[in-house]
């Protein structure tokens, strides 16, 4: 064995300025409309409606991808 220090890597987080240089996309809730009409059930589809909306107003609309 070597007794040679190492040092640890440092890893620096990216600016926050540099994700605002590319446009994020939106997520349009159409996209999830085949998903919701899978179920007959009309409280079924209002439920996942309204749990599909506060997630995406939780982080802000942006695209999944």
């Amino acid at each position: 064995m070597s007794s040679t220090p190492v040092s640890p890597e440092i890893i620096t987080p990216p600016s926050p300025l540099a994700k605002q240089s590319a446009p994020a996309l939106s997520f349009d809730p159409k996209l999830a409309h085949p998903f919701l009409y899978k179920s007959v059930s009309e409280e079924t589809r209002s439920a996942y409606t309204r749990a599909i909306s506060e997630f995406f107003a939780f982080v802000g609309h942006i695209h999944p991808s």
